[in-house]
């Protein structure tokens, strides 16, 4: 009666594979949802730096059609700032939101 020495290492090594591959997979996982949560806030500090671009246009088109005295740019209460150039007949106004900055330009032309 002799008995086999080894006959627990195949399950064993199994076990240890069959774990390696579900912690895997879990940081996989893990990694993919980090990723996601950072695009969708990523995706809201554009909106915001977009939103405060446009506000700066219109800032810009009221200081010049209507109210030349404006001195100071729109402030917002949601951390986003814009500045504004104009050169010529072009405006452009850049907003930023951290991380994002987003420009739009307007080019006002006369008939």
């Amino acid at each position: 009666m002799f008995l086999r020495q080894s006959s627990g290492q195949a399950m064993l090594i199994a076990v240890v594979i069959m774990g390696s591959i579900l912690l895997s997979i879990t940081t996989i996982a893990g990694y993919l949802s980090t990723q996601r949560l950072k695009t969708s806030s990523d995706v809201a500090a554009s909106t915001r730096a977009i939103y405060a671009a446009d506000a700066g246009i219109e800032w810009n088109l009221y200081k010049n059609l209507i109210s030349p005295q404006l001195a100071s740019a729109p402030s917002f209460s949601n951390n986003s700032s814009v500045s504004c150039s104009q050169a010529g007949n072009v405006i452009t106004c850049t907003g930023t939101s951290t991380p994002s900055t987003r420009s739009l330009y307007l080019t006002i032309t006369t008939q």
